[in-house]
């Protein structure tokens, strides 16, 4: 197994990580989402230097396939 492929933190086995960009460019810079098999579903932040710890997000998703989208949100 590689380093790379688990997270420290509250996930257990992840089955689908995404990754995706801040479009603005600025702090936080990546956001990192996963899904793992007891279909709990983290997330964590890249700041530039090092990731934030996990915030678990759900512990109900609904299926292992297709259950993940993440994306940068802002107020209007």
């Amino acid at each position: 197994m590689n380093s790379w492929d688990i997270y420290s933190g509250g996930t257990n086995n992840q089955r689908r990580i995404q990754v995706t960009g801040n479009p603005n460019n600025e702090h936080p810079y990546i956001l990192v989402g996963s899904l793992d098999r007891m279909k709990n579903i983290h997330v964590n932040l890249w700041d530039g230097s090092g990731f934030t710890e996990q915030t678990l997000v759900t512990t109900t998703a609904l299926t292992m396939y297709d259950s993940l989208r993440i994306a940068f949100s802002y107020p209007p």
